[in-house]
């Protein structure tokens, strides 16, 4: 079955390793894709009107079912508190003028766009 999706079995040892990993690489994207598009609902925005190519490939998570991630989202509910409480203070040292962090994210998407599929 796992070839048969083209995955790759890849062992982690410990419990807590694999969630906290995974409240990064899955579960903060589909968290913030979900805030975002809350948010925009509950201020009105016209997204159709002010909304581009970049907010839609961003908000595509939010399409996702409440009823899959929400058990999700509870579970790993520790780690996601430290990581979205860690990605408000990098959005504000962002605002603040922290050039840096966009070459950090510069090197991770530079990383993730040459792996391979």
């Amino acid at each position: 079955m796992i070839a048969d999706c083209s995955a790759i079995v890849d062992r982690v040892e410990e419990a807590g390793a694999h969630d906290a990993a995974l409240a990064l690489t899955s579960h903060l994207p589909q968290l913030l894709s979900t805030a975002l598009a809350a948010y925009l609902d509950a201020t009105g925005v016209d997204v159709n009107r002010f909304g581009g190519s970049g907010l839609r490939t961003f908000l595509r998570l939010a399409g996702s079912e409440g009823s899959v991630w929400t058990p999700v989202f509870e579970a790993n509910r520790t780690n996601l508190g430290v990581s979205a409480a860690d990605i408000a203070r990098v959005a504000q040292s962002l605002i603040d003028g922290d050039s840096e962090a966009f070459e950090r994210a510069r090197r991770v998407w530079s990383r993730i766009s040459s792996a391979p599929q």
